[in-house]
């Protein structure tokens, strides 16, 4: 399971609430709710199946380390974090970015 999955959530009910019709908007109890219940199933699902946590599964795909997950160590290097994500940052084109910006902007549509 992943962890973007409770993010997604996260921006699903927002978008529901800034987006939709205001009579079809879900109660706050009811999100509140399924974003907990949600955040339950997610933790209990990933430590009952040995989760090692993002950061060994961020090193093996951005760092290219071909060594088991649980051979990496789990807290983050927020410093190599930093230099990885402004290496990814500095390849986005402008045209790339507007592709991107519309992508998201259909989606919310």
């Amino acid at each position: 399971m992943r962890g973007d999955a409770i993010l997604f959530q996260l921006f699903l009910i927002g978008a529901l609430f800034t987006l939709g019709p205001r009579e079809a908007r879900p109660g706050r109890a009811f999100a509140a709710t399924w974003l907990a219940v949600s955040v339950v199933v997610y933790t209990t699902a990933s430590f009952g199946s040995g989760y090692y946590g993002w950061w060994p599964l961020f090193t093996i795909g951005f760092l290219g380390k071909s060594a088991y997950p649980s051979m990496l160590p789990t807290s983050p290097d927020w410093a190599t974090y930093g230099e990885v994500l402004a290496v990814q940052l500095s390849g986005i084109t402008d045209s790339a970015l507007f592709v991107y910006g519309a992508c998201a902007l259909l989606g919310i549509a």
